[in-house]
């Protein structure tokens, strides 16, 4: 019998074939997988270094995390130096009706500003225009210190009962970032000879922030010279070139300062001579102060006053 015609050795043949077709059939399997394995390995390499380094520049930035907060976030450590501070929980601005004194849209007005409506005091070293419809604050040179106010004209002492809101859009130019300068809303007048004063201030910060608050100062100061305040509500970190609203809200009736940062209320106080406010007369005004060295670009929109 031949070899072909034998059922055994056909059997054996074909179990041989069967054998050399898995293990073929095994072999590129593998060959397959290991790339994809390696590439996995590759990938969650990648991603475990990549969560190391965010977490090691994380640690490194922590700092500059915390300044670049929007408003809403708080700064525990007070500014200045306060003899007391109160404590109020956010609530929605009141509805009240705010007439406008001037959003300098009027253009006849650009590179200088309307005189029928302001009046400037201040040092030379600041400069104060209308342009493309905001009002600007700049310092032209480094002074030992500048500053610089902007009152209205057509009624330059008001009483409690005629100055219930003062308020003004701000916004501070990343260009320009001398620490310690800031443009500010404030109200004044003088008790007993003392300066009197209360204002909402957006201030040049130390690094990639502005900072916010609003306070009071009834004329006392340190040994050294520096105000002590009377009230100051919380510090909230801002962005350069960005606007805020600030607004001072009195209550006539019981002297009641409230301060408003963007429609939210931030703080409120009762000042410790209400009874004297209630007879003082108040000189509002949009202004600006620049420490020694220190350069600052600032701008004003929609001041507003109701009477």
């Amino acid at each position: 019998m031949s070899r072909e015609g034998n059922p055994k050795i056909q059997i054996t043949v074909a179990l041989i074939a069967a054998i050399a077709v898995v293990v073929s059939a095994y072999l590129a399997l593998k060959a397959a997988r290991e790339p994809v394995i390696l590439a996995i390995e590759a990938t969650q390499t990648a991603e475990t270094r990549l969560t190391s380094d965010a977490i090691e520049q994380k640690s490194d930035d922590i700092e500059l995390t915390l300044t670049t907060k929007t408003p809403d976030s708080i700064i525990s450590t007070p500014t200045f130096v306060l003899s007391n501070t109160d404590a109020t929980a956010e609530t929605p601005v009141l509805d009240v009706t705010v007439s406008s004194y001037d959003d300098f849209d009027d253009m006849q007005y650009d590179n200088s500003y309307n005189l029928n409506l302001w009046e400037y005091e201040g040092t030379r070293h600041i400069d104060v225009e209308q342009v493309n419809g905001v009002l600007v604050f700049s310092t032209n040179s480094f002074p030992e210190s500048a500053n610089g106010r902007m009152s209205p004209i057509y009624n330059s002492t008001w009483s409690l009962e005629n100055l219930p809101i003062i308020e003004a859009k701000l916004q501070l130019d990343s260009s320009k970032r001398g620490q310690g300068s800031f443009i500010k809303i404030i109200t004044y007048t003088e008790l007993s000879g003392r300066d009197w004063w209360s204002e909402c201030m957006l201030n040049n910060g130390e690094y990639e922030y502005t900072f916010f608050f609003c306070d009071i100062y009834s004329g006392e100061r340190t040994e050294d010279d520096m105000p002590v305040y009377e009230y100051q509500t919380s510090v909230f970190n801002g962005n350069y070139d960005e606007w805020y609203t600030a607004r001072i809200e009195i209550d006539a009736e019981t002297i009641e300062f409230s301060f408003y940062l963007n429609g939210k209320l931030i703080g409120s106080h009762v000042p410790k001579d209400a009874e004297e406010l209630q007879q003082a007369s108040f000189s509002p005004s949009i202004g600006s102060w620049a420490n020694s060295d220190e350069q600052f670009l600032g701008y004003f929109d929609d001041v507003r006053f109701d009477e």
